[in-house]
């Protein structure tokens, strides 16, 4: 049986990378993006912060190689979590970094991902102006600058998000404040 597991593990990955570009990206859309749709609701009803979906889409996208990382796929880990908490379910990086090993956080559903995601982004003190500028309903490409700090390549990160937004045109998932009002 497991031979079995293994040899459709295998086929399934060996899938992934043989396909173009754009199916990864629909297969991609089609995993993640129902999920952060029922999570940004949900934190909706709760009266929770939320940012516009579309900047949740780049950082998943980017932190995630398209859903194709070994985090993702392995640890349900959408946007490169890393873990600190030696007791907590976590997944070591292949590579060390000064000969110490990197852990992730092994999530147990991708919506257990984009939650503790959202809870991240509406906490750290280090994302207050972008949580300022998001409630000022300041637009994404603006908005993303405040995220530099998610990544070490800093700048550029933020540069690359505004990029997958704007290429993909993850904007029209973005839920607007009267379409939100309106159905509620």
């Amino acid at each position: 049986m497991k031979k079995i597991i293994l040899l459709l593990l295998s086929v399934f990955i060996i899938n992934i990378f043989a396909i173009t570009v754009q199916e990864k990206k629909q297969i991609f859309l089609s995993k993640v993006l129902p999920v952060v749709q029922k999570v940004y609701a949900d934190n909706l009803k709760n009266a929770r912060y939320v940012h516009p979906i579309s900047i949740t889409l780049a950082q998943a996208a980017m932190e995630s190689g398209w859903g194709t990382s070994r985090f993702f796929r392995e640890a349900n880990n959408i946007f490169g979590v890393w873990s600190y908490d030696a007791k907590g379910p976590r997944i070591a990086a292949k590579q060390k970094r000064q000969g110490k090993t990197i852990w992730l956080k092994k999530y147990n559903s991708l919506e257990e991902s984009v939650q503790a995601y959202y809870k991240t982004i509406s906490r750290k003190r280090v994302y207050a102006k972008f949580r300022e500028l998001n409630a000022q309903g300041v637009n994404v490409y603006e908005l993303v600058k405040e995220l530099r700090m998610y990544s070490e390549k800093r700048d550029v990160y933020a540069q690359e998000l505004a990029q997958i937004i704007r290429f993909n045109k993850f904007t029209q998932y973005d839920v607007t404040k009267a379409t939100s009002k309106a159905s509620q």
